[in-house]
């Protein structure tokens, strides 16, 4: 890949790189922050790796089944300690998240009833799990539309995976 383009703005805090491959240009947007004039990457790596894994990908069938594979990265929250608690309210089906502070790292346990559910969970035990607390809080529901996952999913399901991530990070919040 040879990169043609590259765009750095202060006002916007936004960094747009354009690649052209001999598959197709393509474009991508990583937020970031500016900070004693370094471009920090407010995703991590593991979660700018599969965003370019999904881009890489055209059809929307072979996203979804690239999301059920997803689902063997999840870190099983036994179906004996779901809760109230560790419920995903607004999600199509029954799903549960819990989450842990360890040695001031993100730990997430997850477990649905559903294995596209569950791929969903594997992307966001990709892109937090074991990151420190103030890194995970810097990530953005942004990434979900750079991967392009959300085109893939009807409504409720995306709607669902919002949840998700947003429960996780108001629970980030409390630390």
């Amino acid at each position: 890949m040879w990169i043609s383009h590259l765009d750095i703005t202060d006002e916007t805090d936004s960094l747009t790189i354009f690649f052209t491959s001999n598959r197709k240009i393509k474009a991508l947007r990583y937020l970031t922050h500016l900070w004693l004039g370094e471009v920090r990457m407010t995703y991590p790596e593991a979660l700018i790796e599969l965003i370019d894994d999904f881009q890489s990908i055209d059809d929307k069938m072979e996203r979804l089944e690239y999301v059920f594979d997803l689902a063997s990265e999840v870190n099983e929250l036994p179906a004996s300690l779901w809760s109230e608690e560790t419920r995903i309210h607004g999600c199509q089906s029954e799903a549960h998240v819990l989450l842990e502070i360890e040695d001031g790292k993100v730990s997430l346990k997850s477990g649905a009833d559903s294995k596209l559910v569950q791929g969903l969970m594997g992307i966001l035990t990709i892109a937090m799990d074991n990151l420190d607390t103030e890194e995970a809080k810097k990530i953005t529901p942004d990434f979900a539309v750079d991967m392009g996952i959300l085109n893939s999913l009807s409504p409720s399901r995306s709607n669902g995976f919002r949840n998700m991530f947003d429960k996780i990070m108001n629970e980030l919040e409390e630390y």
